[in-house]
């Protein structure tokens, strides 16, 4: 319970500075590699690796530049998303595994060029 508080908080203060200001590769990187290090906490094995998966996908792509700064900001929160529909049981590993194949194509990119500027800027809904 603890550590999904933590991840919330974590998720928070991502959401708020980046409406306040812009992030660089290195410090989404580092951001991303956070959300990652919860994933280990998960008991399930094959959904642990799939999640890490999913993760150093998006940090190639950002480390490619292949993203610009809103969707580094978005791929960061879909990792997020993801992983706490784990923790909650609420995605399952056929989701995943379709997640990844997803993510895998140009799919992903196109998706997040979609994400609204101004819905990356807004505060998450804690409580």
């Amino acid at each position: 319970m603890l550590t999904a508080l933590g991840l919330v908080v974590l998720w928070a203060n991502l959401w708020l500075s980046s409406a306040a200001e812009k992030y660089s590769v290195q410090e989404i990187l580092n951001e991303v590699d956070r959300v990652g290090h919860a994933a280990v906490e998960l008991t399930d094995s094959e959904m642990q690796q799939d999640f890490l998966l999913i993760r150093e996908k998006i940090k190639k792509k950002i480390e490619r530049s292949q993203l610009d700064q809103d969707q580094l900001v978005a791929a960061n929160e879909l990792l997020a998303f993801i992983l706490r529909k784990m923790r909650e049981g609420k995605i399952n590993l056929f989701q995943i595994k379709y997640f990844i194949k997803f993510a895998q194509s140009d799919k992903l990119d196109k998706l997040l060029a979609t994400w609204d500027t101004n819905l990356l800027k807004m505060k998450p809904n804690v409580g």
